[in-house]
């Protein structure tokens, strides 16, 4: 699928002014459009669907110069491949050489070759495009389980995606919300458009009350400048995932009542929160008349505790995500599993993630232990797994007389 703005590059850089600025080559077609201020970025971003984008770290002077707002930028506009043009010395800065290798699609070293840049484009906006197309298919890691209460919830999600009204999705903090609003909208026919995450906590922030796009009568006015931060965070199109929606300020409750009024045709909203927003609409902490716009189709993300043998669904894809860190671990011990089946899991998915991580670092065994995971053996576990007895999941490799194996993945 093309693009709206197959030819525009999105240039950051940090020297505002043209006789500062260090030149990037003449390259044909393709058109560069600059931005020094986040306000910039997520102004140009909303125009255009860019395809490639551009990190000039040459105006940072003598070593790289990286602003929070950068990695947010990289961080969350995945749709756009990222190239940087760096001095090869600031490479030198341990966490600007992570930071290239690990958010950008490749680099090029100052000073510019001009046939070399123009391949990279070329390649950068060919990668940009193939991920595009094969985005809608993709679960973004969603693994929907077979407990009856994750079957209805995947059901749920398809049914949503499509509905053009806005979601709400409840759940205890670790249970897999952002995961759910993400294949929302992969599912959608919107999935090809921006997939824009704001956290609501940070919204009257993201416009500085010194920016000098505000007129100096309205910069102490919380309202305009929340605003003037939302219409400039925000798609045209696309989805907009408003996390922790309760959190949002009463002024910024307002706004986002008006927004719905305007925007709802053509973005999809998407809240995510892990309160109980009827509690706090009946305190007067949250509208209720916004609440009710918010909840036309209200998804409860289930507990992992109440997900049954998922768990062990959940283990297993955890743990040869990250057999990177330990290639001998092979499965889980007996009682780990009997440990795993015991315990209560408030952190829900994030805290099995990271203890499978965390036990995988640790363990020098072919099994991950009990103690590799930081649970205490069960004194009368939930839900035991005999010695001998045939495991409720299909073994990896051949039985084994010490450990339990996890499920056959897909």
């Amino acid at each position: 699928m093309k693009t709206k703005n197959p030819s525009g590059v999105l240039v950051i850089s940090e020297a505002p002014e043209r006789n500062t600025r260090p030149s990037l080559p003449d390259l044909g077609h393709w058109q560069w459009q600059h931005a020094h201020t986040p306000q910039e970025t997520q102004r140009l971003i909303g125009l255009g669907s860019f395809r490639v984008g551009v990190f000039d770290f040459r105006s940072a002077g003598s070593s790289g110069t990286i602003a929070g707002w950068h990695e947010e930028i990289l961080r969350t506009n995945n749709t756009i491949q990222w190239l940087a043009v760096i001095p090869k010395h600031q490479l030198r800065d341990p966490r600007l050489a992570d930071l290239v290798s690990n958010r950008f699609f490749a680099y090029q070293a100052a000073p510019l070759e001009p046939a070399q840049f123009a391949t990279l484009l070329e390649a950068a906006s060919d990668m940009a495009e193939l991920r595009l197309g094969n985005k809608c298919p993709a679960n973004a890691g969603w693994i929907s389980g077979e407990s009856p209460a994750m079957r209805q919830l995947d059901a749920q999600l398809t049914q949503s995606a499509n509905a053009g009204l806005p979601i709400l999705i409840s759940g205890e903090v670790g249970a897999g919300k952002s995961l759910a609003a993400s294949v929302i909208h992969q599912r959608s026919r919107r999935c090809h458009e921006a997939l824009r995450v704001i956290n609501c906590v940070t919204l009257p922030g993201c416009l500085l009350p010194c920016d000098p796009d505000l007129p100096e009568e309205r910069r102490e006015d919380l309202e305009f400048r929340t605003e003037a931060a939302f219409r400039l965070t925000t798609p045209a199109g696309g989805t907009l995932v408003l996390d922790e929606i309760g959190d949002l300020s009463k002024s910024a409750q307002r706004v986002l009542l008006r927004w719905l009024d305007t925007h709802q045709d053509h973005t999809q909203l998407i809240a995510i929160t892990h309160m109980d927003l009827q509690r706090a609409a009946e305190e007067g902490r949250f509208r209720a008349d916004l609440l009710h716009r918010l909840s036309e189709l209200h998804l409860q993300i289930p507990p992992l505790r109440q997900r049954g043998d998922d768990l062990m669904l959940l283990a297993e894809h955890f743990i040869k995500a990250n057999w990177a860190l330990n290639r001998h671990v092979t499965r889980l011990s007996r009682p780990a599993i009997e440990a795993m089946l015991s315990y209560h899991w408030p952190g829900n998915v994030r805290e099995l993630q990271a203890r499978i991580r965390r036990a995988m670092l640790m363990s020098d065994d072919y099994l991950l232990h009990t103690e590799d995971l930081g649970l205490a053996r069960p004194a009368s576990p939930l839900r035991s797994v005999p010695r001998g007895a045939q495991p409720p999941w299909s073994p990896l490799r051949g039985p084994s007389s010490d450990g339990v194996q996890l499920p056959q993945g897909q």
